[in-house]
């Protein structure tokens, strides 16, 4: 079903509706021009019927909804179109146990800002772009394509809490390829800084005991990003740290990329339900 909106044509799949996803279809359909369809026959059927689609989405809530076979009749019926993954919280362990899709890119649904909004923003397709490249690419490849030289330190102070020196020194490098400088601030002693362009926050779980520190962590009124960092991310652990006062929450290990683009940004709120684009 056409969604509407404007720019890169995205012909969506699968299980598009899972809760995993609402945050992205939303997004999707205010910015792109968005066409949900909910299976694989239908999703050929239309291929064939319309202009090829910049994008060819295919949502997956779970290892196994869709084979190798299905996702080769869609490359088949719209070649130049980029084959892309949608992933949910269950698909994560797939690629040590399952057969993910060769040749296809995989977001899971707790990367879609930074992977899909700079890909998805703008008429054409970023020049230095895993999106550029040929699907017979293996991930060395892809990942080797979204490196980018070190930028100028002129970007401002990162506020790093954590409790370990050694992350602390990881994510000052990180930072510092990326133009910022770099502050360690320990959990236990509240911090008295000022001028702080972005704070990084780098935890475990998102229970409501990290909820706590992460509402601690900036001064009242500050509104720079906050980039809460935690191991396994379910759907209630984000949600935690966004209302605790985090502006994106990232699975570690991460791409360095995603980490700078996010604390790039202004925050990208999350979107009710009630806002969702009915889809079906």
């Amino acid at each position: 079903m056409p969604l509407g909106g404007t720019g890169k044509r995205v012909l969506l799949a699968g299980d598009y509706a899972h809760r995993d996803f609402r945050d992205v279809v939303a997004w999707l359909a205010e910015h792109t021009r968005l066409a949900c369809v909910p299976t694989v026959a239908e999703t050929v059927a239309r291929l064939r019927e319309q202009t090829p689609p910049h994008v060819l989405m295919i949502a997956q809530g779970r290892p196994g909804r869709f084979n190798c076979a299905e996702i080769e009749r869609l490359h088949t019926a719209s070649p130049l179109s980029r084959l892309v993954a949608l992933l949910g919280s269950w698909c994560e362990g797939e690629g040590r146990s399952g057969r993910p899709w060769p040749g296809v890119l995989r977001v899971f649904w707790h990367q879609w800002q930074a992977r899909l909004i700079p890909e998805l923003s703008g008429d054409v397709f970023p020049r230095f772009s895993q999106w550029s490249l040929p699907r017979t690419v293996d991930l060395a490849e892809q990942s080797a394509q979204v490196l980018a030289p070190p930028r100028r330190g002129e970007r401002g102070l990162v506020a790093v809490c954590t409790p370990s020196l050694l992350m602390f020194r990881g994510l000052s490098d990180a930072c510092r390829d990326g133009g910022y400088a770099t502050v360690w601030v320990r959990p236990a002693q509240p911090p008295q800084l000022s001028g702080v362009a972005a704070w990084i926050w780098d935890g475990i779980a998102g229970d409501a005991a990290a909820a706590d520190e992460l509402r601690r962590l900036r001064p009242p009124g500050d509104s720079s990003p906050l980039v809460a960092l935690l191991d396994f991310v379910r759907g209630g652990d984000r949600d935690r740290a966004l209302a605790a006062g985090a502006t994106a929450v990232l699975a570690k290990p991460f791409l360095i990329g995603d980490l700078l683009w996010h604390l790039d940004q202004a925050p990208v709120a999350a979107v009710p339900p009630a806002s969702l684009p009915a889809v079906a």
